[in-house]
């Protein structure tokens, strides 16, 4: 590697790339392309979701908190957005997913909100992320059937256990 340089540097096997189109903002229907199980630098754990727009318009990704040690409200805002992804994208057992692989070649709607970034500097800008997910039925009734309403199961609890270990609250 000691011989490599910018000036012998041979980049004729490269391709040309104007670099990848993302979502803009609005509706769109997506299909899932991979999803990964992350840690954060804070302890806790999250879903990177990578969607690409059926129609080749664009893609993005998506992040849903599925554990966050420091506040239990941000943690259960994401659990109910992945959630709601799993369920609207017809995922076989949303509530319990179990292999993250599961969610790859799956189709559901998204819709994509612009949110600015270090606003009121002159390093503002605007960056584009999945806000919700809803059924691609709304976009695309032909191909797709309308998911009935989701009836709510009550977030799994921790058992209390009394001092002798009987659990006291079932």
């Amino acid at each position: 590697m000691s011989d490599f340089t910018f000036a012998n540097l041979d980049l004729s096997g490269a391709k040309v790339s104007s670099g990848g189109k993302f979502l803009t903002e609005g509706r769109h229907l997506v299909k899932i392309k991979n999803a990964t199980w992350e840690k954060s630098h804070a302890g806790g754990v999250y879903i990177d979701v990578s969607f690409e727009a059926t129609n080749g318009s664009g893609g993005t990704n998506g992040y849903y908190n599925l554990r966050v040690p420091s506040s239990k409200k941000s943690e259960e805002i994401g659990q109910d957005q992945f959630l709601s992804l799993l369920y609207y994208a017809g995922h076989p057992t949303p509530t319990k997913p179990s292999d993250i692989n599961s969610l790859k070649g799956l189709t559901v709607g998204v819709y994509v909100a612009g949110d600015k970034k270090d606003e009121g500097t002159p390093n503002e800008r605007v960056y584009h992320k999945v806000k919700s997910a809803f059924d691609p039925f709304d976009i695309d009734p032909v191909n797709f059937v309308k998911k009935p309403d989701f009836v709510p199961q009550p977030r799994a609890q921790n058992p209390l256990l009394s001092t002798s270990g009987t659990v006291v609250n079932f």
